[in-house]
């Protein structure tokens, strides 16, 4: 099976990447940066229609959604442990984890980041920032809630959940904005040596 992943620093391909480390399977980089407007080439356009990153090709097919990337790849290689099997009565909540990383905990985080240092400083609004940042710390509480007694999202264990939760937290981190109660869950799932090596150039 051969797999493509067109990437960019400091975006969603990083979660895609860190998980192919994990699952220490061979793949192939493109680059698609958004700093060098790599994305924004018909070229790229070709694959993915909206310009964004990451996309996966696996053989000749193309994939655009990175949660939906980590959700197939780790099904893919349900050897590697790190998906919750589809019969397994803790799939739901597997699931359930990596969907609300997505939907609940990222967007408010990403809206912070444009209204503080993302957009030009004309479209920023504090308010708009204020609110992401709210927002995003209600979602960041049910995480932490839910670790309170547990070391890992899902089952006790290492899987694709922590890397797309883990994933996000990383960017909270980076923007200082991190809550002290995901702080040790963070560096936990963060500084494992496949999430250093998506993060390696």
């Amino acid at each position: 099976m051969a797999i493509t992943l067109y990437y960019s620093r400091y975006s969603r391909a990083e979660r895609v990447r860190w998980l192919l480390e994990e699952l220490g399977v061979d793949y192939t980089l493109e680059s698609a940066s958004i700093e060098k407007g790599l994305n924004e080439t018909a070229e790229y356009k070709a694959v993915h229609p909206l310009g964004k990153v990451p996309a996966l090709r696996i053989d000749d097919r193309v994939m655009l959604e990175s949660g939906a990337m980590c959700i197939h790849l780790a099904d893919r290689y349900t050897d590697k442990g790190l998906a919750v099997p589809i019969d397994s009565s803790e799939r739901a909540e597997y699931l359930q984890w990596i969907l609300f990383a997505c939907t609940e905990l990222e967007p408010p985080l990403t809206w912070h980041y444009y209204h503080t240092s993302g957009w030009e400083e004309a479209k920023r609004d504090p308010t708009q920032a204020a609110y992401g940042l709210e927002q995003f710390n209600l979602a960041a509480a049910v995480i932490a809630d839910h670790l309170s007694d547990r070391e890992y999202m899902v089952d006790n264990r290492f899987t694709t959940a922590d890397i797309v939760v883990g994933a996000v937290l990383g960017m909270a981190r980076g923007l200082g904005i991190l809550p002290p109660s995901l702080r040790d869950y963070g560096k936990r799932v963060g500084t494992r040596p496949a999430a250093r090596a998506a993060r390696a150039d």
